[in-house]
């Protein structure tokens, strides 16, 4: 297993990721944008050279919103959201971020318990974000 941060060479891969986990998916485009954009962080998780696992996040100042947390469906369950996650809390730390933004829909109680392990704290809730009766929780991590 290895850790690195994401670049273009990534795309393609990051974009099949996209495509399987998500139901409004980054298109290829906006991928691209994403790991060329200055003021955006990604890391990857590879087994292989195959990225099975990426977390990003947006910064600005001391500031970052975390965007995305991926892993690859028949790789979950194994400890792999917890590592990506960890790498990229690190990387932002390392480039002088304090506090750690993100927002979860209320029901996904994976993702909650993970970011919970970390340290975040429920800071608000906005309700039918994602549509009726689909709240987004907002959480927050200084460090």
């Amino acid at each position: 297993m290895e850790i690195k941060k994401l670049n273009k060479l990534n795309l393609k891969q990051l974009t099949y990721l996209e495509q399987e986990l998500f139901l409004n998916p980054f298109s290829e485009n906006s991928c691209l944008d994403e790991l060329t954009n200055k003021n955006r962080l990604y890391m990857g998780l590879f087994n292989n050279n195959q990225l099975i696992a990426y977390a990003g996040a947006t910064t600005s100042f001391s500031d970052a919103d975390i965007i995305k947390v991926g892993v690859l469906k028949s790789e979950q369950g194994k400890g792999y959201g917890k590592k990506i996650l960890g790498a990229l809390i690190s990387a932002l730390k390392e480039n002088g971020i304090t506090n750690i933004m993100l927002e979860v829909e209320h029901q996904n109680f994976k993702a909650i318990n993970l970011y919970l392990g970390f340290g975040f704290k429920e800071i608000s809730e906005r309700k039918n974000y994602y549509g009726e009766n689909s709240h987004a929780k907002i959480f927050k991590l200084e460090i």
